[in-house]
């Protein structure tokens, strides 16, 4: 490897007419591979052709096409739906551009009014799975327990049929279950927040009036008392710190879990397009702000308020 992820110099160990190369992509975008090949005419020379290719390689081309009687094959437990007034033939289009398959290859997966495209993915070995049917007009269905990949999956879709808004239903009880862990944790730690402040109110009040006692001994040349009391004021200056730092550790663990919650808000708005994008990441934000947590879960979840 000659740059980490950007560059790659592999030869044969003996001369050899084939050369596999393995590339991992390590994220759903579109790669343009630059190749440089020399080619020998025997295993002594030393004066080389040299071929230049480019090829393109799909946004998800991870993502490796199963059959549709593929045994042992689980479907994800999460599901994303939204409908489109489009034919099937639009979505093979647009799955043939972002797939590595043969063209015509996707048109054995359609079953008169139903398309059913069933995929492994080559990073974790999880399944991902694409549905269509005409019912309705058109509908679609992504299934797979990655949120992000079906934001990414969906965003690419509207993209490629055009479309300006799209309402998404998500059924994803992993995700929901460790958003409401998350919103757990949250209340626990505000609740705790206010406690901790209420007890470095104290402890630095405590600390004022034993300053104020130990400066009276002082002027009144009481040098007993006044190192009681400054002694006593090291342990109260040491109960305050205390305090102090018990409040930034449940101030850290509080933003941290803001955080994990702005990540699920953000994966939800990404399931979403153009006007319904906006308006799951308004509602959002008011309901984590008026601490109406229910509601904010089934807003990720529906993408409606009520």
């Amino acid at each position: 490897k000659l740059f980490e992820g950007e560059s790659l110099m592999i030869h044969p160990e003996s001369p050899s007419p084939l050369l596999r190369i393995p590339l991992r992509p390590e994220k759903d975008l579109k790669i343009d591979v630059h190749m440089k090949i020399l080619v020998g005419t025997a295993a002594s020379s030393s004066v080389f052709h040299t071929f230049q290719l480019n090829k393109e390689l799909p946004k998800f081309c991870m993502y490796q096409l199963l059959n549709p009687t593929a045994p042992n094959y689980v479907a994800p437990t999460t599901s994303f739906t939204f409908s489109v007034k489009e034919r099937i033939q639009r979505l093979i289009m647009w799955a043939e551009l972002v797939f590595i398959c043969g063209n015509g290859q996707i048109q054995k997966f359609t079953s008169g009014n139903m398309l059913d495209l069933k995929f492994l993915c080559l990073r974790d070995g999880s399944n991902l799975q694409i549905l269509m049917t005409q019912d309705k007009g058109g509908s679609i269905t992504v299934r797979t327990d990655n949120v992000e990949l079906a934001g990414d999956l969906i965003q690419d879709i509207a993209s490629f049929m055009g479309l300006d808004t799209l309402e998404v239903a998500a059924d994803m009880p992993h995700e929901i279950e460790e958003l409401k862990q998350t919103l757990d944790d949250v209340e626990r730690y505000s609740s705790v927040r206010t406690h901790l402040t209420g007890n470095i109110a104290e402890a630095a009040t405590s600390v004022k009036t034993v300053i104020v006692r130990a400066e009276d001994a002082r002027i009144q040349r009481d040098m007993g008392n006044m190192k009681r009391m400054y002694a006593a004021l090291q342990n109260e200056n040491g109960n305050l710190m205390t305090e102090y730092k018990k409040r930034c550790n449940n101030h850290q663990e509080l933003m941290n879990c803001l955080k994990k919650v702005n990540n699920h808000i953000k994966k939800a708005s990404n399931l979403r397009v153009g006007a319904a994008k906006t308006r799951v990441v308004n509602a959002c934000r008011s309901a984590l702000k008026n601490k109406q947590y229910h509601q904010l879960v089934q807003i990720i979840q529906t993408g409606q308020e009520k």
